[in-house]
């Protein structure tokens, strides 16, 4: 039993957090339906919060333009990309394209806000690329079904095609029949994040890394070597607060898979959050963890509060020795602003103890189009989409340098079957992860999809650092919401 002062001292601070939280939601989605997109410069390095417009061109009055929202730029270089891409496009048929960026918390809020009105002369024509509640607005109707564009692709160029970049697209409709609701223009895998420079600097090698003991064992040793070196550095950056949704949900699938040895959900839909003793344990296991480590100085106090990429931040500000993430987005940056540092990028490690391998997470990069556009902007949307997936352009604006900006890897086999991906160390872990990796749940199931974006299994976990939740209690309160939110999202699911 927690004494009643400590008790109520740590549901105070987590009341505290969660009314910031919430104020901070609201007030974004708030200010975004009452305001257009203003211009602002970021730079590549902080989280991104402010909402851009760019245009690329001059607009004439009889000019057709492409309203497209995106995730803001990753970088320079991205941004420098996908502009030439838009140049291009409008230089071939005419159709200007208008880009609207947002931080991806925000992508999504405006995006969910406009659907739910109903009214198509405030929806984009194209949005990409955040996946936390793709699922959920497919199986709500909200999406325009692109099984033609799959189809064009498949017969053009499909035996070139991984085939796992559309089956992350194949989603559950409001009839209960999977359709493709959108198209992926690549992957992007989550790994693990390894600054190999520091870890030898305390003594410690990438195979100290390899299973669960050794690898949680080398976090106590890197946490003390660190101050024994005088660097202001933690460990391990791990986000759990409730505005970094995104990877923070990741990164608890992923600690939850090593102690029950299992994927939450398969490829058909299987759920195995509880359907045995040591699937359900495998919940209070992990929360139990994450306590220990915030607790331990293993991840960092600041955690809690942490948003969107600032987990990237603090890997190229060199505040973290590892991190799990998106490779393009920190790797590109981290070569160009680092050239010293000696980086690794591998999967997280195996445990044994629970069969869990080695792991990878697998996600797309996709492209939605909301239903109920008029044809002529749903022309000019599908357009667009066949523009950027037509193989030769394809492969001209990709490149041929690896990943960059939020793209990992490309989905045509021919340029995944060449350099960088076959030798360099990065990038073939990066092919073996698009190969081999495991599935986000919250592309599989509209209940996941809902429970990624609202962070609620790093909530829960924070309630357990925060010891208002003994890791039992968070368990049992994980497993009743996940059936809850299948109960309410997932009508029709045939798994």
């Amino acid at each position: 039993m927690y004494r009643r002062s400590r008790r109520l001292k740590a549901i105070s601070r987590s009341l505290l957090i969660t009314a910031v939280v919430v104020i901070i939601v609201v007030a974004a989605i708030i200010a975004y339906l009452a305001l257009p997109p203003t211009k602002t410069t970021t730079s590549p390095t902080t989280s991104v919060t402010s909402t851009t417009t760019t245009t690329t061109t001059t607009t004439s009055p009889s000019a057709k333009t492409l309203k497209l929202w995106i995730q803001a730029y990753a970088s320079p270089i991205d941004r420098q990309k996908w502009e030439q891409v838009y140049k291009e496009f409008e230089e071939k048929t005419g159709i200007k394209v208008q880009v609207s960026e947002f931080s991806a918390a925000d992508l999504v809020a405006k995006f969910t806000a406009v659907l739910e009105s109903g009214v198509p002369e405030t929806y984009p024509d194209l949005y990409a690329w955040s996946t936390t509640f793709n699922v959920m607005w497919a199986s709500k109707g909200q999406l325009e079904p692109l099984d033609d564009i799959v189809d064009w692709l498949y017969k053009n160029w499909g035996n070139d095609i991984v085939d796992q970049n559309f089956q992350m697209c194949k989603w559950i409709g409001p009839d209960g029949n999977r359709r493709y609701y959108a198209v992926s223009v690549g992957f992007v895998t989550q790994s693990l994040f390894v600054r190999q420079d520091i870890l030898e600097k305390a003594g410690l090698t990438l195979d100290d890394l390899s299973t669960f003991d050794r690898f949680n064992r080398s976090l106590y040793i890197l946490r003390d070597k660190l101050k024994e070196m005088n660097l202001n550095m933690f460990p391990l950056d791990i986000q759990v607060s409730a505005v970094a949704p995104t990877d923070g949900t990741y990164d608890y699938w992923l600690i939850w898979r090593l102690f029950s040895g299992v994927e939450p959900v398969d490829a058909s839909g299987k759920i195995y959050v509880n359907d045995t003793q040591a699937h359900f344990d495998a919940h209070a296991k992990a929360t139990a963890l994450l306590s220990k480590w915030y607790k331990d100085g293993i991840i960092s106090k600041a955690a809690l509060t942490e948003a969107e990429v600032d987990n990237n931040v603090n890997f190229l500000t060199g505040r973290s020795v590892m991190t799990p993430n998106g490779v393009a987005s920190i790797y590109v940056q981290a070569k160009a602003q680092h050239p010293e540092w000696k980086i690794a990028v591998i999967p997280f490690p195996e445990n044994p103890a629970s069969g869990a391998s080695k792991t990878v997470i697998t996600e797309i990069r996709p492209y939605l189009i909301p239903a109920g556009l008029p044809s002529s902007r749903l022309e000019n949307a599908k357009a667009f989409l066949k523009f950027i997936l037509n193989r030769t352009n394809y492969e001209k604006w990709f490149g041929t340098q690896g990943g960059f900006g939020w793209l990992d890897a490309p989905f045509y086999k021919s340029l995944l079957d060449k350099e960088p991906y076959l030798t360099d160390p990065v990038w073939k872990g990066v092919r073996e992860g698009v190969l081999h990796g495991t599935m986000d749940p919250a592309t599989i199931r509209p209940s996941f999809s809902q429970l990624h974006a609202r962070s609620f299994f790093m909530l829960t976990a924070s309630k357990v650092m925060l010891d208002v939740m003994t890791p039992q209690e968070a368990a049992q309160a994980i497993v009743k919401e996940i059936y809850s939110a299948v109960a309410s999202y997932d009508k029709g699911f045939k798994a």
